[in-house]
């Protein structure tokens, strides 16, 4: 079970280092855009249609390629003050429903965004010609990515279920914030 353990936790530290440096890249080209966007704009009284719609593209691509990272980081919205409150066993057993329910969601979302990324293949950008299933792309790409984000949460909970490591699991979980 360690080895498990340790091998998706080596695969998804390898993906984050890399979605950091995508993620560096996409904000510096989204800075850099607007900034141009901008001069364009109030200097050159002329502004190209196409920054915009390209720092939008960015920032939704950027929206989910961060969203793996903070799920693993445990940075989402969570119940701590309910949390806070309960024995370091039942923190393990509300914290691993709360993990089916995500998962169970995350299926059907990336279900779903298969789908919808499949059908911006016959649509294109309004100000580019580029066809909407490369923007679209992020949203099975994000939901994959948390969905072994996921894989990795249960195999550590199952792992301090047969062990009995209740406080060690809760004391991770509220240290990695």
């Amino acid at each position: 079970m360690n080895k498990l353990i340790s091998g998706i936790t080596k695969i998804n530290t390898s993906i984050h280092k890399v979605l950091l440096w995508i993620v560096a890249f996409f904000i510096a080209s989204m800075s850099i855009l607007v900034v141009y966007q901008v001069f364009c704009r109030y200097v050159l009284n002329s502004p190209p249609g196409w920054t915009e719609e390209i720092s939008l593209f960015t920032m939704v691509w950027l929206a989910f390629l961060v969203a793996p990272i903070g799920y693993r980081r445990n940075l989402f919205v969570n119940l701590d003050v309910i949390l806070a409150r309960v024995t370091p066993r039942a923190f393990t057993i509300i914290t691993f429903i709360y993990l089916i329910i995500e998962t169970v969601i995350l299926f059907i979302f990336f279900k779903y965004s298969v789908s919808y990324a499949i059908g911006g293949l016959a649509s294109t950008a309004t100000s580019i010609p580029f066809s909407m299933f490369y923007i679209y792309l992020c949203l099975p790409i994000g939901f994959a990515l948390m969905i072994l984000v996921g894989i990795e949460k249960y195999l550590v909970y199952i792992n301090c279920f047969a062990t009995k490591r209740y406080k060690e699991l809760a004391d991770s979980i509220i240290i990695k914030r």
